[in-house]
């Protein structure tokens, strides 16, 4: 028996010598990889709450801008827009509406540009995030997010002019993506889908305002239940609020674009 022993003794030996030495080169791999997964996530996180807290601070830029240029440079609006128009308060609103950023540092929108050409607002902000174990110290670190906007300072006279006159010749009108025909108003009915809901048994003796009836659609009218969804100027019915052809995608483009569209029957 004691020989037995020490035969297993020798035997697995160099095998626990072995996993030993293989966890010790794979412990460390994991760890990094899992640190690495850990910045990662947060870096994303930060970069969403940071591209969101651009997009809103570009916005009150935009509307401080509309208030500095219309209200004049007296009183009091005019005295907090012009406060609020500035690399500081941007930076300062940014941060502000960002949460959890201990690991954060170097925040700075040196970069940025206010009312520039065409009445801009560009926002850059740079920074960078600290490893979450501060032994460990991982590349790529350094961060840059931008965000655009326009003032609302509407157009300036001569633009306004500019467009008035080469609108004469050819105007602005509306169209949709599968329809034939072009729109001189955009408030025309049949741009704007007036649904109602209503029982399928009522459908036999319901017309639309031309008189005539009511048919499946052929998207979604095969699944339609107990309650169906209409328009008073279509003829056809629909299961869902979600079907296409419920929807209006309108697009302003020059009368001499529409291409072989012909006028709308109501507005044209």
């Amino acid at each position: 028996m004691s020989c037995l022993r020490d035969a297993k003794t020798l035997l697995f030996a160099p095998l626990r010598a072995s996993l030993t030495v293989e966890a010790a080169l794979v412990l460390p791999m994991f760890i990094f990889c899992m640190i690495a997964a850990l910045q990662y996530c947060r870096a994303m996180e930060t970069a969403v709450q940071f591209g969101t807290a651009l997009s809103e601070t570009g916005k009150e830029l935009a509307a401080a801008a509309y208030v500095t240029t219309w209200t004049g440079e007296s009183g009091e609006e005019a005295s907090a827009a012009a406060s609020v128009l500035s690399l500081v308060y941007a930076q300062s609103s940014v941060t502000g509406k960002v949460s959890g950023t201990s690991t954060v540092k170097n925040v700075n929108m040196a970069l940025s540009s206010l009312m520039q050409e065409d009445g801009m607002i560009d926002l850059v902000l740079t920074y960078q995030i600290q490893s979450p174990v501060s032994a460990v110290s991982l590349p790529g670190s350094f961060f840059i997010q931008r965000a655009s906007v326009r003032a609302w300072v509407g157009r300036s006279e001569e633009e306004a002019e500019g467009e008035g006159e080469s609108e004469e010749d050819d105007p602005y009108v509306y169209v949709t993506e599968t329809g034939t025909v072009y729109h001189l108003d955009s408030d025309c009915s049949y741009l704007k889908l007036s649904v109602f809901t209503i029982t399928a048994d009522a459908l036999s003796s319901l017309r639309n305002e031309s008189g005539g009836k009511y048919y499946a659609c052929e998207l979604c009218g095969a699944e339609a239940g107990p309650i169906v969804y209409a328009t008073m100027d279509g003829t056809r019915y629909h299961s869902t609020l979600s079907c296409s052809a419920l929807k209006r995608t309108v697009t302003q483009v020059k009368l001499s674009e529409v291409g072989d569209r012909h006028a709308c029957s109501r507005c044209g």
